[in-house]
Parts: structure tokens; sequence; C-alpha cells
């Protein structure tokens, strides 16, 4: 991996630790303070890695996250293969 691009295979390492979280609380059950969760897409404008915010966004119902998390993550790890970044087989925290 040339070094330029390891700052670029950290955050897609941390975009792929972060995906079981994401499936997660898609999972959660409407509560007191909210009545369904959504996937949010959204652009954000970054300074050193962090976002500042985004003013351009958009919400994909609940029965279509799965899919597009499933293609998020073949997406990310096609990449990291690509830098030459190896990782375990299975990362995902519901084994699959």
């Amino acid at each position: 991996m040339k070094s330029q691009d390891t700052k670029r295979a950290c955050h897609l390492v941390d975009a792929l630790n972060e995906l079981p979280v994401v499936r997660k609380r898609l999972r959660a059950k409407p509560g007191k303070f909210h009545h369904a969760v959504h996937l949010e897409i959204q652009v954000a404008e970054m300074v050193d890695g962090v976002s500042q915010g985004s003013q351009a966004y958009f919400n994909i119902p609940p029965e279509l996250a799965p899919a597009i998390l499933d293609a998020a993550e073949k997406v990310i790890r096609a990449e990291l293969k690509y830098l030459g970044v190896t990782l375990p087989s299975t990362d995902r925290e519901d084994g699959t």
C-alpha cells in the first residue's frame, strides 16, 4: 500500500467497523422519542476527517436499508482489497 493511501484505508476500515452498529440500529423499535428508524445518506463537509454538517441528505425506508448496506460493504471491501489491506473474511457482528 502506498503511504498516501493509509488515511483512506483507515476511513474505510472505520466505516466497515460501523456497519454492524448501523445494522443493529435499523432494527430498533419505535420508542418514546421516535416513530421509526431510517437510513440517512448525507453529503458532509469534512475537516481533518470530521463531519462539519450537511445541507444535502435523504432518507431510505428501513426495508431498503439492508440492501444498501450490503452493497456498501461490498464496495468498501473491494476498495480495501485494491489498496492491499487484508481483513478477516467476516467482520460483521451477526457473523454473516
